[in-house]
């Protein structure tokens, strides 16, 4: 064996004696071959004939030349892949930008990877003076002067006459504006003095009107601030003439119960989003029904009544035809998430 191999494996062994260092350089050393990765390490088998010592020698038996695979641990050396046989560090996967977008698989539509995301839709705006109310609820007052253009209203004879003087009016209107149409009902009741002449002049009396009726309202523009519109409406119109001589129980009623068509008209200008101020015209227009008419004194009643179409044309023609002017407000309530401005 070389000197060089002695000294190698001479720091492999403790130093307790020389017949123990002799012993033990006398045994072949077992050298382990690690296995290529993925198979399992093999020990290789010691040799199984060793060879004897010679005895004429007083140098220690020298290992055989077989062993010399100990100091040909180079292959050793090519077990560098069994090191790496260990779990490969993975490459850092590159970082992302900050803002770049989510990739789990969790996810949201509008977070998936290539869409865009829409934005949220705006509450529809409210109304303004540019933009007035012209959907939803409709609530309507007015007052006025009402008038009555018919004979019955005012006579005139050598014995003595009557005329109406005219009187004050209300009105109210409820319905449900959609744009430019808004079916509505109405309600207006008015009246006024009579004043008698000549003869007559001992009497004194008034006059009440009454409508009540359905129909709708058209508005011709759909956007600005100014509102004009007509309408019609169909129900019921009555008028009523009450005479009495003052002091006494002496009274007479002359009632005209009929079906009336009522003609509108108006101009409304926005002051408020909802709310819009204007005049307007109403003309009543009856036909058909009847007329009762009679003298009470106390408890006696002489009261009759009589169809329309029971009179002349020219009778007919003589009952009473009714007008109004007046002033009057319209407030449009919109309707909640419906988008409240003209259109």
């Amino acid at each position: 064996m070389p000197l060089s191999s002695i000294v190698a494996l001479s720091f492999l062994v403790p130093p307790t004696d020389a017949s123990a260092a002799n012993a033990a350089l006398a045994e072949p050393v077992p050298i382990q071959v690690a296995a290529p990765a993925g198979e399992p390490p093999t020990t290789p088998s010691p040799d199984p004939t060793p060879p004897e010592a010679d005895a004429g020698s007083s140098e220690p038996p020298s290992t055989p030349t077989e062993s010399a695979p100990a100091t040909e641990s180079a292959p050793a050396t090519e077990s560098a892949p069994a090191t790496d046989s260990a779990p490969a560090t993975e490459p850092t996967p590159a970082t992302e930008p900050a803002d770049a977008p989510a990739t789990t698989d969790s996810f949201e539509p509008t977070q998936r990877r290539g869409f865009i995301a829409a934005p949220p839709t705006p509450p529809p705006p409210g109304p303004s003076l540019d933009r007035p109310s012209r959907r939803g609820t409709l609530f309507g007052a007015a007052v006025g002067y009402v008038g009555c253009i018919s004979d019955a209203c005012r006579r005139e004879s050598s014995s003595g006459g009557w005329r109406y003087r005219g009187g004050g009016l209300g009105q109210l209107e409820l319905g449900y504006r959609a744009g430019r149409i808004a079916p509505s009902v109405s309600f207006a009741m008015g009246g006024g003095p009579v004043e008698y002449t000549g003869e007559l002049d001992v009497l004194q009396g008034k006059m009440r009107f009454l409508d009540v009726g359905a129909g709708v309202l058209v508005f011709l523009v759909k956007k600005g601030r100014i509102d004009p519109f007509f309408g019609a409406r169909v129900g019921y119109a009555r008028a009523r003439e009450h005479l009495y001589v003052p002091n006494t129980s002496l009274e007479g009623n002359t009632i005209y119960s009929r079906y009336g068509l009522r003609l509108s008209a108006g101009l409304s200008y926005y002051v408020l989003p909802t709310l819009s101020v204007g005049p307007r015209f109403d003309l009543t227009l009856p036909f058909a029904g009847n007329v009762c008419s009679g003298i009470q004194d106390g408890m006696l009643s002489n009261t009759q009544c009589f169809d329309v179409s029971s009179y002349s044309a020219d009778s007919r023609g003589s009952f009473p035809r009714w007008w109004s002017v007046s002033l009057g407000v319209q407030y449009v309530l919109p309707r909640r998430g419906v988008r409240s401005a003209s259109r």
